[in-house]
């Protein structure tokens, strides 16, 4: 591209009420970029200014742009009176009407040197899913603008209490839903993060409008008040004050004697809580919330804690915007944040203890070497491996195959050593049958696993003979 050869679009709220003194500034920008004013042919430009009298063209003017996936990435650049913090994540440059036409160009420079940035990125992947594309554009308009950063705001309407405006846009969905992607590529280390806030969710709707209300322990009503409580000596009678209230005196409800001297009559041993439902009585009420969106109703300890954080690209991140394609999360990595793995050192100690035991006491074992290789490549050309749903799908399929007394290690990028202990070798095969047959359920995609076991309780001399023998097989 020339040195001064740039496609601009000016885009007007009211081109007839434009001043003279602005169409002058234009007429001299097009001059000295050697540009065409654009007014339906946004494709071709790689600036847009916005010539915007009112905030509420300018608010509409741009969420249209940045919720457009051909103008997302393009610098935008609003000639408006007054400065906005509602604008400042959505715009690249700003300059009032009234300013001179030096000061016009001095903030206006840098959205030439970014759009000859964004003109040297490569395309993006044709193997993009329209989510995965986005999640892309998001990460290149982080990468050419490296101040940039996703700060969460404060949004009633928010199913999370919080939004991110310009992903909202960008993945047009409601309110707070952004948040997921966003999450998606934190998990994938393409972003990182500062921690804002943490909110409590519903478990069944995942939104933060909760509302926590004391009930009755007994009956669940809400129904219940303190008040005082009232112990009659003569007859043990003990009851809430109101029962025994009669007028100005307090008569016992239960043998009709007037109660005249606290202390001498009755006394008040504490103030309660009643409840008007049941009429029980307890010290302390039990604790539920109730979402306000979905109207379930479920004990405090089930709400979902969510981290709202801001957000920056990772240097995994960088390379993603710059390549055009999101990596896939390997299967290694599931595998190692579901199971969690020991390290190697400590895997072998446990080995060499279990090993001792099922020689002396004959008590089975098994030492087994699962590989992840044809398991990847085919779930790479089936399936989108890199979103949050095949992460879930994935683990909820370990969870359900292996044991929590099961432990795990890597001994390569993809092959993992897992130690089934009290188990036959034939038992342990069965979970990788298991295994097999629960991958095919969840995707539907058929999976030759490629696995050897070795019974610990056999003639072997010593660990490194039993050892030998998963590698030869293997």
């Amino acid at each position: 591209m020339p040195e001064n050869s740039i496609n601009v679009s000016i885009l007007f709220e009211n081109k007839n009420n434009v001043s003279p003194g602005l169409q002058e500034r234009f007429q001299r920008l097009l001059k000295d970029y050697k540009t065409t004013l654009e007014h339906s042919h946004l494709d071709s430009s790689e600036i847009i200014i916005l010539v915007a009298e009112s905030r509420r063209w300018a608010v509409r003017a741009l969420h249209q742009l940045r919720s457009n996936q051909r103008h997302f990435l393009k610098p935008v650049f609003l000639n408006f009176a007054t400065p906005t913090d509602d604008f400042s994540a959505l715009i690249d440059g700003f300059a009032r009407p009234a300013e001179s036409y030096q000061e016009f160009t001095t903030a206006f420079l840098p959205l030439v040197d970014l759009a000859r940035e964004l003109s040297r990125l490569s395309n993006i992947s044709e193997h993009s899913t329209d989510v995965t594309f986005k999640e892309v554009l998001l990460l290149r308009f982080m990468l050419s603008r490296p101040a940039f950063q996703l700060f969460p705001e404060r949004k009633i309407s928010s199913s999370i209490g919080y939004s991110y405006p310009l992903a909202n846009l960008l993945f047009n969905v409601n309110a707070g839903t952004e948040h997921s992607f966003l999450e998606e590529l934190r998990e994938a280390n393409l972003l990182s993060v500062t921690l804002v806030d943490k909110v409590n969710l519903c478990p069944y709707c995942k939104h933060v409008q909760i509302n926590f209300r004391e009930v009755c322990p007994h009956c669940n009503s809400l129904k219940i008040r303190e008040e005082t409580t009232i112990h009659h000596f003569r007859c043990a009678y003990v009851s809430k004050e109101t029962e025994y209230r009669q007028g100005h005196d307090l008569v016992c409800p239960k043998c009709a004697k007037v109660l005249r001297h606290i202390g001498v009559d009755y006394d008040k041993p504490s103030e309660v809580l009643w409840c008007e439902a049941c009429n029980s009585n307890f010290s302390e009420p039990l604790l539920r919330c109730f979402c306000l969106n979905s109207g379930h109703i479920f004990p405090p300890e089930d709400t979902l804690l969510a981290e709202i954080n801001e957000y920056k690209l990772s240097q995994e991140g960088r390379r993603a915007a710059q390549e055009g394609y999101l990596p896939s999360m390997g299967l290694m990595d599931i595998f190692k944040k579901q199971l969690g793995f020991y390290k190697n050192e400590v895997f072998q100690e446990f080995l060499r203890v279990e090993f001792l035991r099922c020689q002396r006491y004959k008590y089975s074992s098994t030492i087994a070497t699962l590989s992840l290789l044809t398991a990847h490549q085919v779930l790479e050309s089936e399936l989108t491996t890199h979103t949050r749903q095949f992460r879930e799908d994935f683990s909820a399929v370990l969870h359900s195959t292996f044991r929590s007394t099961d432990l795990f290690t890597d001994i390569s990028s993809e092959k993992i050593l897992i130690l089934f202990s009290n188990t036959r070798a034939e038992a342990a095969q069965i979970a990788f049958e298991r295994l097999h047959d629960e991958l095919y359920q969840a995707f539907q995609v058929k999976i030759d696993l490629e696995y050897k076991t070795v019974d610990l309780a056999g003639a072997y001399e010593n660990l490194e003979s039993a050892w030998e023998q998963l590698n030869g097989i293997v």
